[in-house]
């Protein structure tokens, strides 16, 4: 693993820009530049607000956001307190909402939610990155 970093989030409407901020910032430091690194990261930065407004919606502080960086995956994971798990809706064509988790689903190679032992729930996404045009650089991040 390359990268395994947590940060607590407030629970405010400030939250997903932050979390964006914060994944944006772990991700430019380990991806080589390029298109597919580009498409990478604003495929998280969209996993990332969609899971971390979820989250502050619940009210339910704190907020952890947590990030593992591997050769070729990222795995994302937002915790709160709520007990209530996130449920797969089937909006109208005309609803405002309710397309979160396919967003999630449709960006995922996998995700799943996982109880807590306070009583809360982790939210968890599984991303590729892509091959040869994005590569990690592990060894100089490890060295850090």
């Amino acid at each position: 693993m390359c990268v395994s970093r947590r940060f607590d989030l407030s629970v405010t409407a400030d939250a997903p820009a932050q979390a964006r901020h914060l994944a944006h910032t772990e991700l430019a430091e380990v991806l080589a530049p390029g298109p597919a690194a580009a498409e990478a990261v604003a495929d998280v930065e969209l996993l990332v607000s969609e899971l971390v407004s979820n989250a502050v919606k619940t009210g339910a502080a704190p907020v952890t956001l947590g990030l593992d960086i591997h050769h070729d995956w990222l795995g994302l994971s937002v915790h709160d307190r709520d007990p209530g798990w996130p449920v797969m809706l089937d909006p109208d064509p005309a609803d405002t909402h309710g397309r979160g988790l396919r967003i999630v689903q449709a960006l995922t190679e996998a995700w799943g939610v996982e109880p807590a032992s306070d009583g809360g729930k982790t939210v968890w996404v599984r991303v590729p990155l892509p091959g040869p045009a994005v590569r990690l650089d592990c060894t100089h991040r490890a060295a850090r």
